[in-house]
């Protein structure tokens, strides 16, 4: 005779597996370096280009960048590069002049077979730092290039990963020092979307956030002509970015770090690293992203058992 039916909770542990997100750079991130120059003329160096307005106008600076926001270079030996980490990256634009790709001093030239608008593109790459670069050959009068975005795969060894984002008003986990402003303006971060950002123009003045429980960090604000460059600071390891162009581009990622260790503790600092009244800098956000806990995502089933 069978006795009593009752359940018996069994926990199944989640199968846990790589989880990938894609990262994407806009071509005006300053953690994007050019050379010789980032925004001057295109025959010379690199100079953005909007779908809106086209060239920048002379006398022109701080006009906003809207619609689709390009770096376009027709000089030959130009080149653009950035570090990243992940297993894949794509580079969007259009070219018509030769170029090569170096990609962890491997280098190959172009042509590359790929779809119309994609200047590059690479999978299966290991987890780990890698370095691309990115130099016209070929280029002059009509022979020119035109720089879009970057789009390289992250990866966290959890199941799942959720981002939090932190802008200005939160002044319980951002934390201001110096001398800060709160600035509304109509194009930041973009004109369907204005939000309030803070705005500083004293030198050392810093804002800042400690976290933890997290596998990568990043960091927005807006770019325009006279901003200063500005110091990341994320756990006393520093790196100096310019954050200044012709144009105002009311949203980029001014930092980003993958790979951070969830046990431990972060603090990431941007610091205003210019003395001078006229070098303004800003912030509007801090965005982290963390692993859920897999305790959280136990399943569980009932069995009937017999007596």
């Amino acid at each position: 005779m069978l006795g009593p039916l009752f359940p018996l909770l069994f926990a199944l542990s989640p199968v846990m597996a790589a989880v990938s997100w894609n990262m994407t750079l806009e071509n005006h991130s300053p953690l994007i370096t050019y050379a010789p120059y980032s925004d001057g003329t295109a025959d010379g160096g690199w100079a953005l280009w909007t779908s809106d307005v086209g060239f920048l106008p002379k006398d022109a600076g701080g006009k906003s960048a809207t619609g689709d926001i390009f770096h376009v270079s027709s000089f030959p030996g130009a080149s653009f590069s950035f570090q990243f980490r992940g297993t894949a990256l794509t580079l969007y634009g259009h070219s018509n002049a030769t170029y090569s790709v170096s990609l962890d001093n491997d280098s190959k030239p172009s042509p590359f077979e790929l779809p119309s608008g994609i200047l590059y593109e690479t999978t299966g790459l290991p987890l780990r730092d890698h370095y691309v670069t990115v130099t016209l050959v070929e280029a002059g009068h009509t022979l020119q290039m035109d720089f879009q975005r970057a789009i390289f795969t992250a990866s966290s060894p959890e199941e799942l990963t959720t981002t939090e984002y932190y802008g200005t008003q939160r002044t319980d986990v951002v934390k201001f020092a110096g001398s800060w402003k709160p600035v509304p303006l109509q194009d930041v971060p973009s004109p369907a979307n204005p939000i309030p950002y803070s705005e500083t123009n004293v030198y050392k003045s810093n804002v800042s956030m400690t976290f933890s429980g997290a596998r990568a960090v990043s960091a927005n604000a807006n770019l325009n002509w006279g901003h200063t460059n500005y110091i990341a600071d994320l756990n006393g390891v520093q790196n100096t970015y310019n954050a200044s162009t012709y144009w105002l581009v009311g949203d980029t990622v001014m930092f980003f770090q993958d790979n951070l260790d969830p046990t431990q503790e972060y603090t990431l600092t941007l610091i205003h690293a210019m003395s001078g009244p006229d070098y303004k800098f800003t912030f509007s956000s801090f965005k982290v992203w963390k692993p859920i806990d897999a305790a959280e995502h136990s399943k569980y089933v009932y069995f009937l058992h017999p007596d």
